[in-house]
């Protein structure tokens, strides 16, 4: 704890402090998202400036590092995804530069991450920034609505993080052929028109906690699968890489497997107990996000039984981390949350310049946190790539 605490303090200047080539950004409230988020709590938020989120460097620490947004890792065993995914020589914006950014939810700490990278980039970039939130993964047709109201504000560009890959090709080509550019983030859109997408490879994530947990259990048992966000494109693709890569154990038998309306420990601890009835002598337990394992871990407790092996995405929060450095939870497996919103601004930023990216989509590698590496990841920064410092005090 005291550890995570010091890094925090440390962290959270750099993460939240802004880029020292500019001090500010302004950020548009369209009358639109305005009325949205009036008929219909969580449909759209403006682009929010997060008073009192940042933290000053305070001069009893002695910091005099120059603060900087995207954060960025120390240590070679984590990728520093600033040097190896952004674009070069990126500058702030000079002249009025437009951006709406279209959120699939924030119900999670590593979502609320995902769109305050995007306010933080926006400050240290000097971009206007529209900031629209589906409420849901399930609310595939409230963020279809929001992307054409997005494109009748006539932004320069929109970064849209899709509740569905497959739910946008008219109105990208709509916008592309009224002169914006169209981003996704994490998850790309499928529509060639898409100029650029820092994409997290989910069904690798999949594959890599599989791996993780048939390992931990000596490649063979019996395992459940409880998933959180039925239906939505990260559960959809997590548990495809899931369950190819389980084909490559032969000896390991998912013998329960549940997909949750949402990620509550409450649904996962219900899930868990009930396959627990008819399945006592499971070995580990695979997940797509660790903040399902209180649940879990409530489960295995009230029938009695010692904590299993749980992988998945993450960690989330400050109590998951101290879970993998207990190794409670055997793996973590997270993308950029954080950094990701910067990153792709500065790339928006950089075409308008005439930058070209390297391919209309880049699969960002994950970082994997375990119990042998995690105090590294928070002492080398890596974490904070993922999460936003306030999101873990």
């Amino acid at each position: 704890m005291t550890l995570l605490m010091a890094a925090l303090l440390v962290f959270a200047v750099a993460a939240c402090g802004g880029s020292s080539s500019s001090s500010s950004s302004s950020t548009a409230e369209s009358e639109a998202g305005t009325e949205e988020a009036g008929s219909e709590e969580g449909t759209a938020e403006e682009g929010e400036t997060e008073e009192g989120e940042t933290e000053e460097a305070s001069s009893e620490e002695g910091e005099t590092a120059e603060a900087s947004y995207p954060p960025e890792s120390t240590s070679p065993n984590f990728p520093n995804y600033v040097e190896k995914y952004g674009p070069k020589g990126v500058k702030p914006a000079t002249k009025p530069y437009k951006v709406a950014v279209l959120l699939p939810a924030t119900e999670l700490p590593a979502q609320q991450s995902l769109g305050q990278g995007f306010e933080e980039g926006a400050k240290a970039l000097n971009i206007e920034l529209t900031v629209f939130n589906a409420g849901g993964f399930e609310n595939v047709s409230k963020q279809v609505s929001q992307f054409e109201t997005a494109i009748g504000e006539n932004p320069d560009a929109i970064v849209v993080i899709p509740t569905s890959p497959v739910a946008f090709n008219s109105q990208v080509d709509k916008a592309v052929g009224d002169g914006i550019n169209v981003f996704g983030a994490l998850i790309a859109p499928l529509d060639p028109k898409v100029t650029y997408t820092l994409a997290d490879p989910l069904e690798e994530d999949g594959a890599k906690s599989v791996k993780a947990l048939a390992e931990a259990i000596g490649e063979e048992g019996e395992i459940m699968g409880i998933f959180g966000g039925a239906g939505g494109a990260p559960n959809t693709l997590f548990v495809k890489g899931a369950k190819k890569e389980l084909a490559n154990y032969p000896k390991i038998e998912e013998v329960y497997s549940k997909n949750l309306t949402n990620y509550s420990p409450a649904e996962a601890q219900s899930a868990a107990e009930n396959g627990l009835v008819s399945h006592g002598d499971v070995s580990g337990i695979l997940t797509n996000s660790t903040s399902l394992a209180p649940g879990i871990t409530n489960a295995l407790k009230g029938q009695g039984k010692e904590q299993l092996p749980l992988t998945g995405l993450g960690p989330s929060d400050q109590a998951e981390i101290e879970e993998l450095e207990k190794g409670t939870i055997t793996i973590g497996v997270t993308p950029p949350f954080y950094s990701v919103g910067g990153l792709t601004l500065e790339w928006a930023l950089a075409i308008e310049e005439g930058q070209k990216p390297p391919a209309p989509e880049t699969a960002l590698e994950s970082m994997v946190f375990t119990t042998e590496n995690m105090k590294e990841g928070v002492e080398s920064g890596a974490l904070y790539q993922a999460l936003a410092p306030n999101t873990l005090e």
